[in-house]
């Protein structure tokens, strides 16, 4: 019986987990007509996370990583740069019911790859 509550448990566990990774969020999509790149903005999403973001008026999705933050809005979860919104025909107007799935994290900043050694600078020992 212990055995069996401790399978139950893991599974319940790892199902959960996963779900948990993959957030979908649904609400409205401005755009910021001074960024014109594939960025976006959000509420709460750490910066390097990738999302695709869906138009629910004509099913145009493009990809976009989180680089900003915007105030909390119960309506609003997403600014996006010009150059997403030109892709997935966001209301140049107002805004755009949209639905955004998180796809991953993207590196900031990459690890390097050698640490230099005292003969690898110019003037350096020998």
């Amino acid at each position: 019986m212990k055995k069996i509550l401790i399978l139950l448990f893991f599974t319940l566990f790892i199902t959960t987990w996963g779900i948990a990774e993959k957030k979908i969020q649904s609400g409205a999509a401005t755009y910021n007509e001074e960024d014109r790149s594939l960025k976006a903005s959000h509420a709460n999403l750490a910066f390097g996370t990738r999302i695709r973001v869906t138009n629910q008026n004509n099913d145009k999705a493009v990809i976009v990583t989180i680089m900003g933050r915007i105030p909390y809005d119960p309506e609003r979860i997403i600014d996006v740069g010009t150059l997403a919104a030109d892709n997935i025909e966001i209301d140049p107007n107002g805004i755009t019911p949209v639905v955004i799935e998180v796809l991953g994290r993207k590196r900031l900043v990459q690890p390097l790859e050698k640490t230099a050694q005292p003969g690898d600078l110019p003037g350096g020992p020998n």
